[in-house]
């Protein structure tokens, strides 16, 4: 195919450095922005029995110790009325600027981590704001940053070019024989790939609706250009099929050790498949499996004793078919075939254990019923719909 290529690295432009660093400025800023403070507080309340007057006596005298050097914790567990947080030392969690009213956030805002505040008034009343701790979102340095930021930069400016590019791209092609005149117009490079098959392919030429669009019967036979495929948001094609090879047979003599070889496994399989069968039936028929694996040539017999569920030492595909089968009764045994590694795999099942529930510890044994409980609920549930859509009487108006 010949092909048209259109990505938004076509339209970047050098970025100058104090571009950078003003993109980078705005990043620590809003980094800034998502800092989370860690408040305490001694609140006062307004109302009641305590006039306003009382109530700023009152937060005066705490602060007034505090700037003595009291401990703030034990004054809140004195002198706080929030008594949800009085008990905590006035601890009130981490706050992202929008948690408290606004002259809190402010003054909790111009605090060092470990001061107090002057008293602050809310209508909650008046309070003493305590900054614990700062959480701040780490912000990579300049250098680390810029090829990014430039990155960013240039997409951003470049997006409308690519986008009034690829509108002037799919006006072209649609009315255009081939892609030549469109590339010439445009400025574009004409690439021409290799032989594509349908389901392989390399760079843009990989997309499931690139290689749709290159194997496209219409397109082909009639010389038409496809439409503008969007790889992705930054990343524009649009092809045009050239030339076609149909499938075709390879010679025999090319092929003819890879049939031999097909047509041996494929017999193989057809000849343990009848073994088994006939091993299966030995074994129903009282017959060791030690004495048939002496007796018969390419049989292998192994033994799993008393194997569990996710025994890594039986392979899973032998595992689930063994635990599939039921209880054999006393002194008989359960047989049944399945596949396993290309072979034929025979199974006698000879006696099953039961578990020991007391190995199992609380927590787990709650997990597994609640899981069991939760597929049961669901296998209900699907019977009880199934059974409503089976009886269910519907009218059409």
């Amino acid at each position: 195919v010949a092909y048209l290529e259109l990505t938004i690295a076509d339209f970047f432009k050098p970025v100058a450095d104090e571009d950078l660093r003003a993109a980078y400025a705005a990043e620590v800023q809003a980094a800034k922005a998502r800092t989370e403070r860690h408040a305490a507080h001694i609140l006062v309340e307004l109302g009641g029995d305590r006039d306003r007057e009382e109530a700023r006596s009152r937060i005066e005298e705490a602060k007034a110790k505090i700037e003595q050097g009291a401990d703030f914790a034990e004054l809140a567990k004195v002198y706080s009325d929030d008594f949800g947080s009085a008990e905590q030392g006035g601890d009130l969690g981490y706050s992202a600027g929008n948690t408290f009213p606004e002259a809190f956030e402010n003054a909790l805002a111009s605090l060092e981590v470990g001061e107090t505040s002057d008293v602050v008034e809310t209508d909650a009343g008046f309070h003493l704001v305590k900054l614990l701790d700062l959480r701040a979102p780490d912000v990579a340095s300049f250098e680390d940053r810029r090829e990014a930021i430039e990155r960013e930069l240039q997409e951003r400016a470049a997006k409308p070019r690519l986008i009034a590019e690829v509108e002037a791209l799919r006006d072209l092609v649609f009315n255009s024989d081939g892609l030549k005149g469109p590339a010439e117009t445009l400025g574009l490079e004409l690439k021409q790939s290799d032989w594509l098959r349908p389901n392989e392919g390399s760079g843009v030429l990989a997309n499931p609706k690139v290689r749709a669009a290159a194997f496209n019967a219409e397109l082909r036979e009639q010389g038409y250009n496809s439409e503008v495929i969007e790889v992705s948001p930054t990343q524009f094609v649009v092809v045009n099929p050239i030339e076609y090879k149909a499938p075709e047979l390879k010679p025999l003599a090319t092929v003819r050790d890879q049939i031999v070889k097909q047509l041996k496994i494929e017999k193989g399989r057809a000849i343990a498949k009848s073994a088994a069968e006939e091993i299966a039936a030995a074994l129903k028929a009282g017959e060791s499996a030690e004495d048939i694996a002496k007796s018969r040539e390419g049989v292998e017999w192994q033994v799993a004793v008393r194997a569990w569920r996710q025994d890594p030492a039986v392979a899973e595909p032998i595992r689930s078919a063994a635990f599939s089968l039921q209880r054999p009764e006393e002194g008989a045994s359960r047989i049944t075939t399945t596949s396993h590694a290309g072979n034929t795999v025979v199974i006698q099942l000879t006696n099953v254990y039961d578990g020991d529930k007391s190995l199992i510890g609380d927590k787990r044994r709650k997990e597994l019923l609640a899981s069991a409980e939760r597929i049961q609920a669901s296998q209900g549930f699907n019977a009880y719909f199934g059974e409503l859509m089976q009886s269910a009487k519907i009218k059409y108006n």
